[in-house]
């Protein structure tokens, strides 16, 4: 904190942090404290355009919260620093937006997917730090077919996380979720190799899906409606956002009267059905239905014989072959 000024030694110094913060849990605990938060909120307030010492704190945070709930949660309640995010992406993307100044972008919305990632706190956070400035940044960034494919993907995805929660909907929607969607399923990007394409349609897909068609799925609660659309195939090279956004598709219900596929078919191979001949593959006899017997004057004279009866006859002719004997 004495040396704030000093882009070289904070620069370093972050690097420093989050090498020993990997292998001590003690010191990654002092850095999400809210002391130390006092020092990133100054660190990004006061850095200049291009200066190398904000972006050491982004990738310092972003190893800090990454896979951490207690991160997350500490960096999303930090006092004023959502806010200083902010401000800072509205210092960065003024046009024209110089390559430096894109790349620390990309790494602060990385942050921001981080934060959101399973944490619907953070993601309400999001919606309303500087007056839902944030969520304005990365509609606009979307809406761009001419900024970075690496930029766009980072704020699409921090769409698709907000959008998944329920209570943030309406922020998204008037945020102008619906022609971020649009321009993303469009004009997936000038630069982007065809991977970054079916990515960025991809989440433009599941923008739809959650946000503009949310009447639509909010009564399937079962779970069922949540899959991978056919046509998608999972690429060779891994990717942080690859098969991260699972496309959220209702079944249309079966009309009144009918039912769905061969439920009520019954397969038949003779006077045998599925269940016949399973059990005979099994090297067993299919059961037999039970028999209709009437009261007990109607009843045919049973065939069978007792154990005992067996017994008696089997003694009778061993009598019988030791008298002739």
């Amino acid at each position: 904190s004495r040396h704030l000024k000093d882009t070289t030694i904070t620069s370093w110094g972050c690097v420093l942090l989050q090498q020993l913060s990997a292998s001590s849990r003690e010191v990654k605990l002092s850095l999400l404290a809210p002391e130390a938060f006092c020092i990133w909120v100054q660190i990004l307030q006061k850095a200049g355009s291009g200066e190398s010492a904000a972006p050491a704190v982004i990738r310092l945070l972003s190893s800090l919260v990454t896979d951490d709930d207690h991160g997350k949660a500490s960096a999303g309640a930090a006092p004023d620093f959502l806010e200083a995010l902010s401000v800072r992406l509205s210092l960065l993307l003024r046009e024209p937006v110089p390559a430096p100044a894109a790349e620390e972008a990309t790494e602060i919305f990385g942050l921001l997917c981080r934060l959101t990632a399973r944490q619907p706190e953070n993601k309400r956070r999001c919606c309303t730090a500087s007056d839902g400035s944030l969520l304005n940044e990365a509609v606009a960034i979307c809406c761009t077919a001419t900024a970075p494919s690496a930029l766009r993907l980072v704020t699409a995805g921090l769409l698709v996380n907000i959008c998944s929660d329920r209570d943030s909907l309406a922020a998204v929607l008037a945020a102008g979720a619906d022609a971020a969607s649009d321009a993303l399923l469009r004009e997936p990007g000038v630069n982007a190799s065809p991977e970054e394409e079916q990515q960025l349609r991809r989440c433009g897909e599941a923008i739809r899906q959650l946000a503009v068609g949310a009447s639509a799925i909010a009564d399937a609660s079962d779970g069922r409606q949540w899959g991978q659309g056919a046509d998608s195939k999972p690429s060779g090279d891994e990717n942080p956002f690859a098969g991260l956004f699972a496309i959220r598709r209702a079944k249309s219900a079966p009309e009144k009267g009918q039912t769905s596929g061969n439920a009520n078919e019954r397969t038949k191979r003779g006077d045998r059905t599925l269940p016949a001949l399973a059990e005979q593959r099994r090297g067993r006899s299919p059961p037999r239905p039970p028999e209709r017997r009437g009261p007990g004057w109607q009843r045919p004279p049973s065939n069978t014989r007792s154990e005992s009866a067996d017994s008696a006859a089997a003694s009778d002719d061993a009598a019988a072959a030791a008298a002739a004997a």
